[in-house]
């Protein structure tokens, strides 16, 4: 896939946010719930599947208000997207989130749609680790 460039203006922050798509990186540390299935394999198999079906609910929401360019939508999905993934150990998962909420502080439809698509792609990474702990 191609890398684009981005540029935006955060309001938030009085900044402006450059950066390259596809370049966060997987990242995703399974300590937490290593940890948690060694204590109770049944409750790390429960986490790994709320934590999978509320990413994917939020993803589909995300795409619906993108396409209406529901900006305070998006960020506010985004948002809750990178405390849940944060907390799954899925930190470029958890990146990508972050700056989607700082995209749609300055409205940026290019970057926005860029980091869509990478964020779609880094979601099937961390549902194929967390899957592992569902079998």
């Amino acid at each position: 896939m191609p890398h684009t460039e981005f540029t935006f203006f955060s309001r938030q922050s009085h900044t402006l946010i450059h950066g390259v798509s596809g370049h966060v990186g997987f990242v995703m540390s399974m300590d937490f719930i290593d940890s948690l299935k060694e204590r109770d394999p049944a409750k790390a198999s429960k986490f790994a599947e709320l934590t999978l079906d509320d990413l994917r609910t939020r993803l589909l929401a995300i795409q619906d208000h993108i396409a209406v360019n529901d900006y305070p939508k998006i960020s506010e999905k985004a948002h809750a997207m990178k405390s849940v993934a944060a907390q799954a150990g899925a930190s470029g998962f958890s990146e990508l989130c972050r700056l989607i909420e700082l995209c749609c502080e300055g409205q940026g439809d290019k970057a926005l749609a860029e980091l869509f698509l990478d964020l779609q792609s880094e979601f099937h990474k961390v549902e194929q680790k967390l899957h592992k702990y569902m079998e």
